[in-house]
């Protein structure tokens, strides 16, 4: 052991350092400088005689210190050489009946005989807690200006409202610019700041979550700013989070806000419904019948009357059920199959005079119909459903058919007709009919269909009779001829033949001429045989006369 006067003289040395036996694991300590007693605010009586881990017990808060220690002095052992021990956390008991967390950094020196043995250690402590506190206070400092920056430059509105009349505590640019003010609005009341806020809902809800202190969200809220004297409208999806001073966490003194600005999705949400809106009152007032079916399943969604008469339903038969509900007959047809490829491809379709069969009545019903599908395509290319527009022509489809056999019996008549008949149409006079009569008269084939008088019977320039049909075509007046000599070129030969003809004006639906008849006579026969007996009695006469 140490003299008296050595142990005096080593408690005397500066600094925070005490004298400890070899004595593992006890490593009892033996003297102690006035420095080790000031830092381990422990008295010298309750250090000296004692081993270092009964006068310095671990916290059961961390256990970590005294076994690092412990390490630490048995590697001096060990070694017999000096073992530092960096920063580490070792708590110490206080007078006040707890642990204050303490930081240390350590120099454990063994101090031999002349013989290599060690006779003590000495340990030095350096207390570091100030050190580590400050490091540790401004890594949260660093942090939280991190996050504040953060918070003042994030893309969302952000703003701290403190007390009872909401004076901006921190507010970010992103929601100054949404404001249209400067920086100098921190301290103001927001009221003051926004005067415009005043009888707005808003206020209402930061009342109410300052008051009952509970988180609240909405969404699309509408808020009227004032720009430049302009009012302007905008939406927001707000957070309203009670704010805490960190002394009280039981009575909010203010709100923190938290909003995205939807004022552009809400006004094209709005534009949509607006566009949509005017889309079905176009469909529900348009003069033809239309109506839109969405999905695979086409579900009718808009149906106006014209396609509800078509069908013959009413509008609650139809509205929100399926196509294939509602006329189960349709969707076998080609009309249905077509309607499918429609809504599979993407393609419009359109077809005219096209047939369908429904049921109205519990009785099948022929309908021919002009329609049209229309693919919908949104913004995202998906097809949600197609636009049908249709034409009811079952009137016209039934009418023309029946004139059209009519015609046609008209044509068999006029064909086997056994004198002349031809139909010219246009100006031109252009060949539209002419039945076997008539070709036979004119020497010609059936390849006359189609071409112009005028370049199937040339030898007629000069005879006038061009003129009479542009007359009859012109003035609507008919014109008739009788015993009319006509020379026409007949197997090559032109040759004289006589004829009673008539060319009569062809009226269309609207009374407009289109084209013009000729019915015709052939007399050629008669006409010589009249000459001849008109001869014979001028002989017979002239007989008579030079009788004797």
């Amino acid at each position: 052991m140490p003299s008296s006067l050595d142990l005096q003289l080593f408690e005397a040395m500066p600094g925070n350092s005490a004298l400890l036996l070899p004595n593992a694991p006890h490593f009892t300590i033996i003297a102690v400088t006035e420095g080790y007693v000031q830092t381990s605010e422990k008295p010298k009586a309750e250090l000296v005689g004692k081993g270092l881990f009964e006068a310095f017990p671990n916290s059961p808060d961390d256990s970590t210190g005294g076994i690092v220690l412990r390490a630490i002095l048995g590697k001096v052992l060990e070694t017999k050489c000096p073992q530092n021990l960096p920063v580490h956390r070792y708590d110490i008991f206080t007078a006040a009946g707890a642990f204050d967390e303490r930081y240390w950094s350590a120099v454990n020196k063994p101090v031999l005989n002349e013989n290599g043995e060690i006779l003590y250690i000495i340990h030095t402590a350096v207390d570091l807690t100030l050190q580590v506190r400050t490091e540790q206070n401004q890594k949260v400092f660093n942090e939280l200006e991190k996050r504040y920056k953060e918070i003042l430059a994030a893309p969302v509105l952000m703003c701290i409202l403190k007390g009872d009349d909401y004076r901006v505590a921190m507010t970010n640019a992103q929601t100054l610019s949404v404001w249209g003010r400067s920086g100098d609005v921190v301290g103001k009341p927001i009221i003051e700041v926004l005067p415009e806020l005043a009888g707005q809902e808003i206020l209402d809800m930061l009342d109410m979550v300052k008051k009952r202190g509970e988180l609240l969200k909405t969404y699309e809220t509408s808020v009227t700013l004032l720009h430049n004297g302009t009012e302007d409208v905008r939406y927001f999806d707000f957070v309203f989070q009670p704010f805490y001073e960190p002394d009280n966490a039981t009575v909010a003194t203010g709100v923190v806000v938290v909003a995205h600005d939807q004022t552009k999705q809400v006004v094209a949400k709005k534009k949509a419904a607006e566009s949509e809106e005017k889309f079905r009152s176009l469909i529900e007032h348009s003069p033809v019948a239309m109506h839109i079916v969405r999905g695979p399943d086409f579900v009718f969604e808009i149906i106006n009357k014209k396609m509800l008469g078509l069908m013959g339903k009413t509008k609650e038969e139809v509205a929100g059920r399926r196509m294939m509900d509602v006329f189960p007959e349709i969707i076998y047809q080609d009309f249905g199959r077509m309607l499918q490829q429609s809504y599979a491809t993407g393609e419009r379709f359109e077809a005219n005079e096209y047939p369908v069969v429904i049921m109205r009545d519990g009785a099948e019903v022929q309908l021919f119909l002009n329609f049209v599908y229309e693919p919908i395509r949104e913004k995202d290319g998906l097809l949600p459903g197609i636009v049908v527009v249709a034409v009811d022509v079952t009137e016209q489809v039934t009418a023309r058919r029946k004139v059209e056999v009519s015609v046609q019996e008209v044509h068999a008549i006029i064909d086997s007709a056994p004198f002349p008949i031809g139909v010219y149409t246009g100006k031109e006079m252009r060949i539209r009919f002419a039945n076997q009569s008539i070709i036979d008269v004119w020497g010609k084939g059936p390849e006359v269909i189609g071409k112009t008088y005028a370049e199937v019977l040339p030898e007629l320039e000069g005879s006038g009779i061009y003129g009479q049909l542009h007359a009859v075509y012109s003035t609507g007046v008919p014109y008739h001829a009788r015993n009319q000599q006509v020379n026409l070129v007949v197997n090559g030969v032109l040759q004289p033949f006589f004829f009673n003809y008539s060319f009569t004006p062809l009226y269309d639906i609207g009374g407009k001429i289109y084209g013009v008849m000729n019915t015709a006579a052939e007399i050629t026969d008669l006409h010589l045989a009249k000459l001849q007996v008109e001869q014979s009695e001028r002989n017979f006469r002239s007989m008579i006369v030079q009788a004797p």
